[in-house]
């Protein structure tokens, strides 16, 4: 008998690899020596605007009415360390809600994510420098689990068609793994403070985000439903100088050391 590894299970031991090997990184590199233990790990606050791709929904070719009518809003919050000069790995919490329409057919969900992502510092891995940019760019993939439920309806008659998650019958979250892609940019206003911008797309193993709505129309089918984002936030980078070794902030502005 085929045994299926819960995604649960899989989430909970990256994070436990991941984060063991910051803590690791923390002995090895020479940027942790005679350092605090917070040095180089930072918090961020985002809010994001949501669109979801799927078998109900009208605009997936046009970005610009996909923002206007089927759009919602979200939250996340991270926690994230930087291992050497370009690396780093990032926990984050997201929040939020998708909607989408098709005909008479509208659905709600309403989902709460957990990702751990890796995160590559292009400026920093192109062109290495002991300062920090004004500006610089990055990339992130992870894994992680999406908990929501979505409610599929028929707006011309008022008909509730399906119910995916807490709103069931059976007073059940349906979770399922996700995939998180992010390109994305900072500006740094100060050797603690950066504003950071993201274009985020999440791909998840289910069809249910949508409320899986299943026809014999041509038009639905059971392709994995996903959905995008872009996202604007605050990250500040936990800083506390020693008096030796190469990896010391200095106070200005145009020459702080390593890309945050």
């Amino acid at each position: 008998m085929k045994t299926k590894i819960s995604p649960r299970i899989i989430f909970v031991l990256l994070l436990f690899f991941i984060f063991s090997s910051t803590g690791f990184a923390q002995r090895k590199f020479d940027s942790h020596k005679s350092g605090s233990a917070w040095r180089h790990w930072y918090v961020k606050g985002n809010v994001a605007l949501n669109a979801m791709f799927g078998d109900v929904t009208s605009y997936d070719q046009d970005p610009f009415k996909k923002i206007g009518q089927e759009s919602r809003f979200g939250f996340s919050g991270s926690v994230g360390k930087w291992i050497n000069e370009w690396g780093g790995a990032e926990f984050t919490f997201s929040r939020g809600s998708l909607f989408g329409f098709r005909g008479d057919l509208e659905v709600n969900t309403s989902f709460n994510q957990y990702t751990i992502s890796g995160i590559v510092n292009f400026t920093q891995l192109i062109y290495p420098s002991d300062y920090q940019t004004p500006f610089y760019f990055y990339g992130k993939i992870g894994y992680g689990l999406i908990d929501f439920n979505a409610t599929l309806t028929n707006v011309k008659t008022g008909d509730t068609l399906r119910m995916q998650g807490v709103n069931t019958a059976h007073d059940k979250r349906v979770s399922e793994w996700v995939i998180p892609l992010t390109i994305g940019g900072g500006y740094n206003f100060d050797p603690n403070f950066a504003l950071i911008f993201d274009l985020n797309y999440f791909y998840v193993d289910t069809d249910k985000l949508d409320g899986k709505f299943v026809s014999s129309d041509v038009d639905f089918n059971d392709n994995k439903d996903s959905y995008a984002s872009f996202s604007i936030g605050v990250k500040y980078t936990f800083n506390i100088k020693e008096k030796q070794g190469r990896f010391n902030r200095p106070r200005s502005r145009k020459s702080v050391k390593f890309v945050r």
